[in-house]
């Protein structure tokens, strides 16, 4: 039984596998029926966690405690309760009373959430990432008499500044033919490379995946022959 059940999901992941390969001839229904499957394995898989990560916890908490709660926890439940009524209703009854005000402030946490994350972890990070190569006593001999560690250093650096002055916060003074700053045309290029190195990485990874199940089913077959 584990190994017909071990087969249905090989069989599953290579159909779907194959249904997002399948984009590389354009849009078409297998991409389609492929990308709604998994789309809507994640969303329930998010709900899941969801519930169980959050909303079990506060109802538990809730019925154990319910002689003890705290104002706090009074108000923390009552709007959540109100915000899960009214996004009911916009999802399900066409209804959008509450909705934009629910979603507004969803979306204005979420943003505060990126937005403290990049700069209290990632942005900090990344810059001391970077200060790192450019402090002498941190760098071990081998490092500094290697052209290829201030080559690539070099190279970092200089991706980072033309990107941002892709993001045109920035402009370098003169003018191409085009209208276009240098620092500009050269941001797009750097921004290519990066969306590039990105798709190769993106595609590279589907390919093992691809493979990978294969090459299970391969064995799977195998097994249930022998």
């Amino acid at each position: 039984m584990a190994e017909g059940n071990e087969l249905a999901f090989m069989i599953g992941g290579l159909f779907l596998s194959l249904s997002a390969f399948s984009l590389v001839f354009g849009d078409n229904y297998l991409f389609r029926i492929g990308a709604a499957i998994l789309s809507g394995a994640v969303s329930a898989y998010i709900c899941v966690l969801i519930a169980e990560n959050y909303f079990y916890p506060l109802i538990l908490e809730i019925v154990d405690g319910y002689k003890t709660l705290s104002v706090l926890q009074i108000i923390r439940t009552v709007l959540t309760v109100i915000g899960i009524i009214l996004l009911f209703c916009k999802s399900y009854t066409g209804s959008k009373s509450g909705e934009k005000v629910i979603m507004t402030v969803l979306i204005a946490l979420g943003t505060a959430v990126l937005v403290l994350g990049a700069a209290g972890a990632s942005i900090p990070a990344f810059v001391q990432n970077l200060a790192a190569r450019f402090r002498l006593t941190s760098i071990s001999p081998e490092e500094k008499n290697n052209v290829w560690y201030w080559i690539k250093t070099g190279t970092i650096v200089l991706s980072a500044l033309t990107s941002l002055l892709y993001t045109r916060h920035y402009d370098l003074p003169g003018k191409t033919k085009t209208g276009k700053s240098s620092g500009t045309v050269l941001g797009n290029i750097m921004i290519g490379f990066s969306f590039g190195a990105i798709a190769a990485a993106v595609f590279l990874t589907a390919a093992n995946i691809l493979v990978s199940h294969i090459s299970g089913m391969i064995m799977t077959v195998q097994s249930l022959v022998k």
